[in-house]
């Protein structure tokens, strides 16, 4: 049901926006309006007001409106023969006809101004929930906790923008960083290092990028691979979740990892969740263990991230099963550096795979380190871009999901009238220019025609962000009126962008256009629109047709 009312509202609000901006404008122009509907189809409510009738229509999924004179080839005689829509300037033509993907624009600019007013965005902070040992970020002196604070000077409010899309930004360039750590204030300045990424419009530019950070990080759920270890031996289990220690909260590894390695106190009482139930361990360091390294801490203790153990059972016939690996081993190492974090265990298998197709990767079984030569199975990926790229698998997946710990969010609101209106401006010039050179890009087969969609995604897609609250339905809602803007201003006759284009050819021939060359000009815009037609319901079917096909059974009882 919540997609049924998602798309709805969704469409709904968008064409009956785009409708109105015609509306008003030919109304301003004293051009007869003879229906304007909210909605297709047969008419439940309908009252005229003046000259123009308003309803309320059965098919709740836009709107449109009638105007007086609309066909350019009709000869409009009688009274009302000036009020027509064909017998207006070309100007006013040209203005009515910009109204609707206007007044699109103009939605997703209020959208984005209500949504910076009302405080509906959260934000996501520059605390680092992780940073990884020996990385650039490690070298110059972040660490977990931290909060990055300003980016050469401007406060960060938004990490993907004031952050990562600054350093994306300076290449060769150095970027200057405000960190704070508890009450202490940081100076960092560093060059970002270059990495060729993947971006929306499928180009692969080199990029500035900080290595090392992330403002996700693995929570407190604990792995043991040692059942000699002392958490062993009080009674911890793979996959408990710790939840505080001695009666102190924990949510990121780093917290309760630093709490360990420098605790003083001997006993230990931590509350820990199990299949949903919390229940409390007790367990008492030995006086040894205050003498000893950080690795030598770990290791007694024998509580270590989650994220290293494989879970599940190892395949038949993947690299991973050939070298010997079970369910429950710890990943410890590879060609000796120790891992970290998933991702970097993936980055580090592409590297060794591409430079010498194969590594060592040490694991831990039962308090026993083994180390075993791997040949990562090498694979040819198509990516969503068309593009084959060489890939290498060692065959065992991880389910983040229960792992990482969210990143830390505040909710963002601009009370200020004017400085909202100014953001949401530029957002919204900065999604339409992009939406203009993702339709470039298709044209030229830059990005695959297979990666558009129709109905069926929207309807997905506004189901699921109608689910998921206010804030992320209006900036899909903004997002789509944006599109359609763009859509509607493409110089394809039938749609407003079309019509443009005709009322500017007559206006530089200073006549109208012949009724030959506008009935071809409309006939090549209907094939036009009919092939986009039917190439997005082929691309929405060839994604859900499962998913179709299980509501048509389940709607007639067979499953």
């Amino acid at each position: 049901m919540e997609y049924l009312f998602g798309i709805i509202i969704l469409l709904g609000a968008l064409v009956f926006f785009h409708e109105l901006g015609h509306f008003l404008v030919a109304k301003y122009f004293g051009v007869k309006v003879e229906v304007f509907s909210l909605g297709f189809g047969t008419k439940l409510i309908q009252k005229k007001i003046g000259e123009t009738q308003y309803c309320i229509s059965l098919i709740p999924l836009g709107g449109y409106v009638k105007l007086y004179g609309e066909d350019p080839t009709s000869k409009i005689k009688g009274p009302d023969a000036s009020r027509s829509f064909a017998n207006q300037s070309v100007w006013r033509r040209i203005g009515i006809a910009a109204a609707g993907p206007t007044a699109n624009i103009v939605l997703a600019i209020l959208v984005f101004v209500c949504i910076e007013m009302f405080g509906l965005e959260k934000v996501i902070t520059g605390h680092l929930a992780f940073v990884q040992k020996g990385s650039q970020a490690w070298e110059l002196g972040l660490r977990p906790g931290d909060e990055i604070t300003h980016v050469n000077g401007k406060e960060l409010v938004r990490w993907q923008q004031d952050f990562l899309g600054v350093v994306q930004k300076s290449v060769d360039q150095k970027v200057h960083l405000t960190v704070q750590r508890q009450k202490q204030s940081l100076d960092v300045e560093f060059i970002p290092q270059l990495e060729a990424q993947w971006n929306m419009f499928c180009e692969k530019p080199e990029v500035g990028v900080l290595q090392g950070v992330s403002v996700m990080g693995p929570n407190t759920r604990v792995g043991l691979s040692d059942p000699d270890s002392i958490a062993a031996q009080a009674g911890f289990e793979t996959g408990d979740l710790i939840l505080s220690l001695n009666n102190i909260s924990v949510k990121y590894w780093y917290e309760l990892e630093n709490y360990l390695l420098n605790i003083a106190q001997k006993e230990l009482v931590f509350e820990v969740e199990r299949e949903g139930k919390a229940q409390k361990i007790q367990l008492k360091l030995l006086p040894e263990y205050f003498l000893l390294s950080e690795k030598q801490k770990q290791r007694l203790l024998g509580l270590f991230p989650y994220e290293l153990f494989l879970r599940e059972d190892v395949a038949p016939d993947t690299a991973a099963y050939r070298a010997g690996l079970q369910s429950g081993d710890r990943l410890v190492s590879m060609n000796d550096e120790p891992l970290q974090s998933w991702d970097q265990m993936t980055e580090m298998i592409q590297k060794s795979g591409k430079e010498k197709g194969q590594f060592y990767l040490t694991y831990e079984r039962a308090g026993d380190l083994t180390t075993v030569q791997v040949f990562p199975t090498k694979l040819a990926e198509k990516h969503p871009c068309g593009v084959e790229e060489e890939s290498y698998k060692l065959g065992i997946l991880s389910n983040m999901s229960d792992i990482y710990q969210p990143p830390k969010v505040k909710p963002y609101q601009e009370l200020n009238p004017i400085k909202a209106l100014s953001s949401a401006s530029v957002k919204s010039v900065g999604m339409m220019l992009m939406i203009f050179k993702s339709v470039g890009k298709m044209i030229t087969g830059q990005i695959p025609l297979k990666a558009m969609g129709g109905p069926i995604l929207i309807g997905k897609i506004a189901g699921d962000q109608f689910k998921e609250g206010v804030f992320p339905f209006l900036v899909l809602l903004a997002m789509i009126s944006l599109n359609l803007a763009v859509l509607n201003f493409l110089p394809i006759p039938v749609l407003d962008g079309g019509h443009l284009l005709l009322f500017a050819c007559e206006a530089i021939r200073g006549k109208p256009l012949s009724e030959r060359v506008l009935d071809y000009a409309n006939r090549a815009g209907l094939a036009v629109i009919l092939a986009l037609i039917i190439l997005v319901f082929y691309n929405d079917l060839s994604r859900y047709w499962g998913g179709i096909l299980n509501f048509f059974r389940r709607l007639v009882g067979m499953a």
